[in-house]
């Protein structure tokens, strides 16, 4: 416990509350806040100030310990109050915790007693504060977290590379937190790209069962300039423990936590993937403008039509400045498909960026590009 928990001690007996201050005196984690005779004192001394915790005696002229409790749970609804009496019957008991405390101590009591019902109390309710705060984040997050999936029929047209700075330009702007996925589960990028060593990956998510628990899967998660990032097997071999139903689990646990959560898969229509675009919001298709990368394009198109998908799609043209013989009009016309963001080659950075794990959207040097701009471009789209 980094600071000791502040204590107001009530009771109507002096001879009780010095010796209650003497042991307050004698430990380390707790400290004196206050005193009071009376409840209405009690009452008085919060208006100036709230400690962690009252210890209250149940039997005090005028406004006894039970009312004063039912008061403090209906102003100060987080401050805790342990009573205490010389009396330890069930009936006791009953009527203290109905009125509001958190514990109930018998008097007397020693300085054991006293800090082990003490911080065990504060300590269980900050836990309790804790899930009820994780709660309501996750209820504020329903219907609020985004699955967006960055997919190509095609490799080496820059998908991973726009996946990862497109996550990195979202989390700069501190609109909510930011999750990457490396599903191409068998030859991922996305170590390489952030030059993030993979010592706990998906696969190991799945051995721990950590899948359907947002703590433990924080464990196997990488951050990266604000961007938690799950990396793909180490060993291609291993992508086959991931299954579709792990990763229904991931998503699910991930939109309790994730305002964006970002998906880089593989180049093929495998049960992996495929669940991944049904549950996606949208789905980035990254294209070339060459003749082979089109053709595949086309036919991936058409196999996202027939799943119903063709809705979710944003069409992204990468390297769109490579090729003087094929024009935006011509990719339009050949997709059927006009295209969201057009993002231009600038082979000196990206070669830079690529090769010593340099994210562009990081590094100061790369962020007057046009490859930088054009990304902002694109997590203004996903910010929507």
């Amino acid at each position: 416990m980094k600071e000791p928990i502040k204590v107001l001690v009530a009771d109507d007996s002096d001879e009780t509350r010095e010796l209650i201050k003497r042991l307050i005196e004698l430990s380390d984690k707790l400290t004196l806040f206050g005193e009071a005779r009376t409840g209405m004192e009690v009452l008085e001394v919060l208006k100036n100030g709230v400690p962690d915790m009252v210890l209250m005696d149940i039997n005090m002229p005028g406004m006894n310990g039970l009312e004063t409790t039912e008061r403090i749970s209906r102003f100060y609804p987080s401050l805790m109050v342990i009573m205490m009496s010389v009396q330890g019957e069930t009936e006791y008991l009953r009527k203290a915790m109905m009125s509001g405390a958190r514990e109930y101590l018998v008097k007397p009591f020693n300085l054991d007693v006293l800090e082990e019902t003490l911080c065990g109390t504060y300590e269980n309710e900050l836990e309790r504060q804790k899930l009820i705060r994780m709660r309501e984040d996750q209820n504020s997050l329903q219907g609020q977290s985004r699955l967006h999936v960055f997919f190509s029929t095609k490799g080496g047209v820059g998908k991973s590379v726009i996946a990862l700075n497109t996550a990195l330009a979202l989390a700069a702007r501190n609109k909510g937190k930011v999750a990457l996925v490396d599903l191409d589960l068998q030859f991922g990028d996305l170590g390489i790209l952030t030059n993030t060593k993979p010592i706990r990956t998906i696969s190991e998510a799945v051995e721990d069962s950590a899948l359907a628990d947002p703590e433990l899967l924080s464990g196997f998660m990488e951050t990266v300039n604000g961007v938690d990032l799950l990396l793909a097997p180490k060993k291609p071999e291993m992508a086959e423990y991931v299954t579709e139903q792990h990763l229904q689990s991931l998503i699910k646990t991930l939109k309790k936590t994730y305002r964006y959560i970002l998906v880089d898969t593989s180049v093929s229509f495998n049960e992996i993937t495929l669940s991944t675009l049904d549950q996606a919001n949208s789905i980035h298709f990254i294209t070339t403008m060459d003749l082979l990368s089109l053709k595949n394009t086309k036919l991936g198109l058409e196999v996202l039509r027939s799943l119903h998908h063709l809705d979710k799609v944003d069409l992204v043209v990468n390297r769109s400045n490579r090729s003087p013989d094929i024009s935006a009009q011509d990719i339009e016309r050949s997709l059927g498909l006009k295209p969201v963001v057009y993002i231009p080659e600038e082979d000196k950075i990206l070669l830079e960026s690529v090769n010593q794990g340099l994210p562009i959207m990081t590094e100061r040097k790369f962020k007057g590009s046009k490859f930088a701009k054009a990304i902002t471009g694109l997590a203004d789209i996903l910010a929507q």
